[in-house]
């Protein structure tokens, strides 16, 4: 099983494993925990106790013994929740922190799939920031669940409950991609002689350059209510003379996939 969702909650390699061989095992004693994981016992011991401390295990005593177990699959789910809830009330005691910024042109760079994770988190807390609930984007590829997986899938949800919409044009190659068949997303198809290797996201006063070669991903940030107004602009003079993306247009590409 691919481990990197735990790795995004903040487990390690070790734990990861461990969390598993109980999910497996069911109730069990450390010793059991390191021959089912390969790990050395006490190096065991110590990621059970981490395990127990981030919210993904518990023990009982039987017969003067530990025994760990796994916490439920379903309860992660609100852990991670629980955790964002908690970030967000602490974000306004963080900002006061914050030294001021300028509001001169800034530009930030991003690279690979936790770089693309950051500039996906940055859309939403921008617009959380700027009270803005719209996101234009243009050649937009919609390559975000096959690049991050089950983790666009939770970045979606929050984006459902913050109720931020998206407005995409597209390419005819992107038509029926899982990313753009999304709730809250408006897309359109642009015209057949404009070709863009790279998309352009633009929410509030951030305008996103994201351009995907082979396996890695850059990410452009451009901090500037001037560049996002040319921006915005652009986008609107393009969605008024592209074409409207035909149902049996859709479900033929997502047949092809």
């Amino acid at each position: 099983m691919d481990t990197q969702i735990f790795k995004d909650m903040g487990l390690d390699e070790g734990e990861a494993k461990a969390y598993l061989a109980m999910l497996e095992l069911g109730p069990s004693l450390a010793s059991s925990v390191a021959k089912k994981t390969g790990i050395d016992r006490s190096v065991t011991y110590k990621k059970l106790d981490d395990l127990i401390h981030k919210g993904f295990a518990s023990y009982h005593i039987r017969e003067n013994r530990r025994y760990f177990q796994a916490t439920d699959p379903k309860e992660l789910l609100d852990l991670a929740r629980d955790r964002e809830h908690k970030l967000e009330e602490l974000l306004p005691e963080l900002r006061s922190l914050q030294k001021p910024r300028t509001r001169e042109t800034t530009v930030q760079i991003f690279k690979g799939r936790e770089g693309y994770k950051a500039v996906c988190n940055d859309i939403l807390r921008h617009c959380i920031e700027m009270g803005e609930k719209t996101v234009c984007g243009i050649a937009y590829t919609g390559e975000a669940r096959e690049k991050l997986g089950v983790w666009y899938d939770t970045w979606t949800r929050r984006r459902m409950e913050l109720g931020i919409r998206r407005k995409y044009l597209v390419m005819q190659k992107t038509v029926g991609r899982y990313a753009l068949n999304q709730p809250l997303t408006e897309t359109r198809l642009l015209p057949r002689d404009l070709k863009f290797p790279s998309a352009t996201i633009v929410y509030g006063r951030h305008t996103l350059v994201l351009y995907h070669e082979g396996e890695d991903t850059t990410g452009i940030i451009i901090d500037s209510e001037g560049i996002a107004y040319s921006n915005k602009a652009l986008f609107e003079a393009l969605w008024r003379k592209s074409g409207e993306i035909k149902p049996a247009a859709k479900q033929k590409k997502l047949k092809r996939k």
